[in-house]
């Protein structure tokens, strides 16, 4: 099993192969790219993961520039975009978090599970931003897509996590009534799959009790 450093050592050492014997913009260059940064992102260096996921990307864009469908090309979009969040980047993070989402919509159905995780994704940088009403569209756009889905997945810790985000933004908005529908859906799920004294539990009854000050000041 590879430690940080050794990976790091693997990497650089196959980059520089398939570098000098493929030229700078073959896939399986950025492929390597990818690798040093995610070992970079793992360890929390996100400025240094960000430079070698960019090297990446870069490759990418110009292998697919004919067909930029790609699902590769769409998740090299999305490390970047996380990484940019990482940094407070919010603005940058959004522009790519949409990019990978073209791509994504233009690949999936619209009832895709993988299409819900990007609009999350993008709906939590626009909440980041400060985009309060736009990240609400695409949260509720992503739990549309799990409700419709089976049983299994209407009742898991994702989707508690995902009511009870769009609780939190109704609640910025000052839409009491329906953050407090959203809270108590997170807290159905999590009271059914948690120990009753969880942290996750505990944080959402404080939601709740936040929200019952404003509506009973």
């Amino acid at each position: 099993m590879y430690n940080d450093e050794e990976a790091l050592s693997y990497y650089n050492d196959a980059l520089e192969i398939r570098r000098r014997i493929l030229g700078k913009n073959n896939l399986d260059v950025a492929n390597c790219y990818l690798g040093i940064g995610d070992i970079y992102n793992c360890k929390g260096n996100y400025d240094e993961a960000l430079k070698i996921y960019l090297k990446a990307l870069n490759i990418e864009e110009r292998v697919y520039s004919k067909n930029k469908n790609n699902l590769d090309l769409a998740e090299c979009f999305g490390n970047v975009a996380s990484v940019y969040a990482e940094l407070g980047e919010f603005d940058k993070s959004i522009i790519n978090f949409r990019k990978k989402l073209e791509i994504f919509e233009n690949l999936y159905e619209e009832d895709n599970i993988e299409l819900a995780k990007v609009y999350y994704d993008l709906g939590s940088a626009l909440y980041l931003n400060d985009d309060l009403k736009e990240a609400l569209d695409y949260y509720l756009k992503s739990i549309k897509i799990r409700e419709k889905k089976s049983l299994e997945l209407k009742e898991d810790r994702i989707t508690a996590i995902y009511y009870n985000q769009i609780g939190i933004i109704y609640n910025g908005l000052g839409y009491l009534d329906r953050s407090l529908e959203y809270f108590n859906k997170a807290l159905r799920i999590f009271k059914k799959i948690d120990e009753p004294d969880s942290d996750d539990i505990k944080k959402i009854q404080r939601n709740v009790r936040k929200v019952n000050k404003k509506i009973f000041k």
